[in-house]
C-alpha cells in the first residue's frame, strides 16, 4: 500500500508541474459521468472485496477476480496502451 500511495503522489506532483489538472478533472467527470463510466466496475470491485473479506478462505479466489477485473479494464479499452505510450514519451 505505501508503494501505491508513493506512486499516486509522484503521478499528482507530475500532473500539477505539467498543468494539466484541469484535464485530470475532465476525464475523472467523463469517466464516472459519462454513458459508459465506471459505476458496475467499482460495485463489481467492492462487492468481490466484501466476500474476500467476509471468508478468508475465499481469499485467493477473490484476488483472482479482482485481477480479473483489472485487466478487463485494461483490454477493454482499446487504444489504452498506445495512448500510454504516446503519453509516456511527451
Amino acid at each position: 500500500m505505501p508503494i501505491f500511495l508513493i506512486v499516486l503522489g509522484i503521478g499528482l506532483v507530475s500532473i500539477v508541474l505539467r498543468g494539466k489538472v484541469d484535464a485530470l478533472f475532465g476525464v475523472l467527470q467523463d469517466d464516472f459521468t459519462g454513458s459508459n463510466n465506471f459505476v458496475a466496475w467499482l460495485m463489481a470491485f467492492a462487492f468481490i472485496g466484501f466476500v474476500g473479506s467476509l471468508n478468508k478462505d475465499l481469499r485467493p479466489l477473490t484476488n483472482a477476480f479482482s485481477a480479473l477485473i483489472v485487466v478487463a479494464l485494461l483490454l477493454a479499452n482499446k487504444n489504452f496502451f498506445s495512448e500510454f505510450e504516446r503519453q509516456a514519451l511527451q
